[in-house]
Parts: structure tokens; C-alpha cells; sequence
């Protein structure tokens, strides 16, 4: 979330905007851990619309670990001030893993 907070100066207006995050590490970031953020920051939306990170319209982890196929989680703050295209939406949603090869 503090991250999120730190890049809302470099989100584009009336642009959609996808924070990315990628986690290799030993110690890498859960999936549950992004979505609770993303919950977090979409309160902070429904309670004060004009917080700089209603520009953000979601969450993206790109989550590997000791070069195994990586997984992909997308997490959609529904409080965002632009709407993602439901197709953008949904082809975010159905990405489930990657590989840097």
C-alpha cells in the first residue's frame, strides 16, 4: 500500500493504471498479502474519492520463485475513478502464469 501511496505522483490521468509488482524472493510476497492492499486501498477510496491512488485501477502480482513457472494474480480496486474496459478487465483476470524465458 505504501508503495502505491509513493507512485500515485506518476499515475496519468483519466488513463487506467496498473501498479506491477514483482516478487522473487525467498521471502516473496503472497498473493493475499496484494489482495488485502488492494481492499485496503479501495476503503480509502470509498472514503475520500479524490485520494491520489483513485487513480490506480489495480494490482498485478507477478509472484516466481527459484525460477519456476511464475504466477500471475490481478486484483481490480472497484473504486478506481477511471474503469478499466471490461475486456482489458477481464484478459487481466485470466493471466495465470509467466515465464521470464
Amino acid at each position: 500500500m505504501n508503495v502505491a501511496r509513493k507512485k500515485a505522483a506518476q499515475l496519468i490521468t483519466d488513463s487506467p493504471n496498473i501498479l506491477v509488482i514483482h516478487s522473487s524472493s525467498l521471502y516473496c510476497i503472497e498473493d493475499s498479502d496484494v489482495l488485502t492492499a488492494a481492499h485496503i486501498l479501495d476503503d480509502e477510496l470509498d472514503r475520500d474519492a479524490s485520494a491520489a491512488v483513485g487513480l490506480l485501477n489495480g494490482l498485478l502480482l507477478m509472484s516466481e520463485w527459484r525460477g519456476a513457472k511464475g504466477r500471475v494474480f490481478f486484483f481490480q480496486l472497484k473504486n478506481a475513478r477511471v474503469h478499466l474496459p471490461v475486456p482489458v478487465q477481464q484478459m487481466l483476470e485470466n493471466i495465470r502464469d509467466w515465464s521470464a524465458g
